[in-house]
């Protein structure tokens, strides 16, 4: 929105691309939340567009929690996999 918050998370591109013209953001994670709130968060059951989309974020957006968006002109390193784990510690080793 335009204080900076989601609106949504999908893993199609949206608002649908009707052109090619357009500004395109790509998301990157990580997320920082309290404790409290991880808590919560564990015990709530999924919700119906989690299920549909396979991103836990919407569980938050759904529930209506905000999440706020910044953005960043820094490349980053997805961590998906072990793999990705060890390859963003040699990263951060390096002087």
């Amino acid at each position: 929105d335009t204080k900076g918050r989601a609106l949504y998370f999908s893993r199609s591109p949206i608002p649908y691309p009707r052109t090619r013209q357009g500004i395109w953001y790509k998301h990157i994670g990580p997320y920082a939340w309290r404790r409290s709130f991880l808590l919560d968060f564990s015990k709530w059951e999924q919700t119906p567009l989690e299920k549909r989309e396979s991103l836990e974020m919407l569980r938050v957006l759904e529930r209506g929690h905000s999440i706020r968006c910044i953005m960043t002109e820094r490349d980053t390193i997805e961590i998906d996999t072990p793999n990705d784990l060890t390859r963003i510690g040699k990263y951060l080793s390096e002087p």
